[in-house]
Parts: structure tokens; C-alpha cells; sequence
């Protein structure tokens, strides 16, 4: 058997007091109210559409002119979609 390096013994002891001492007390005061999370946003109306083939679009505006597109196929439909974006046109 080897003998074991002093300082891997140190390093894993250090890192493990530390883990037990975030686990015992916290994180440190500085970073337990850094992570508030921001209010949560009214959400947005959703717009859906059924296209003849059956799909189901749903457009949802998610803030800076930019939009959030569900497309849901008909059960047994062949094929893929793809959904573009040309300009200001989606």
C-alpha cells in the first residue's frame, strides 16, 4: 500500500470541513440575500391558431418584440414543422 500524500489529506480534510460548515450554518451573509428571486411577471396572452392540416400554433410575446411559438401536430401526422422568423414576421 502507498503511503498517502500530506498534502491530498489536507486539501480533502479542508474541503470537507467547509462543506459541513456550509451545511451546519448557511451560506455566508453576504451571499443569503443575493439570491431573491425577482417578481414574478404577469404573464402573457397567448395566441392559438388551428391550421388546416390540424396543427395547433400557440404564440406567446415573451417581452422585447420577440415571441414564443408552441407547435403541437395531430396525433399519427407524418413529418416535421419548422417555424421561421423574417423580420418582424413570424
Amino acid at each position: 500500500m502507498l503511503p498517502r500524500k500530506p498534502l491530498r489529506r489536507a486539501a480533502a480534510t479542508g474541503f470537507a470541513g467547509a462543506v459541513l460548515a456550509t451545511a451546519l450554518f448557511g451560506p455566508p451573509a453576504s451571499t443569503a440575500g443575493a439570491a431573491t428571486p425577482p417578481p414574478p411577471a404577469r404573464p402573457a396572452p397567448a395566441h392559438t391558431v388551428t391550421l388546416l392540416t390540424g396543427d395547433v400554433v400557440t404564440v406567446t410575446e415573451v417581452g422585447a418584440g420577440r415571441y414564443s411559438t408552441d407547435i403541437r401536430r395531430p396525433t399519427g401526422a407524418r413529418g416535421g414543422v419548422h417555424a421561421r422568423t423574417i423580420g418582424k414576421d413570424l
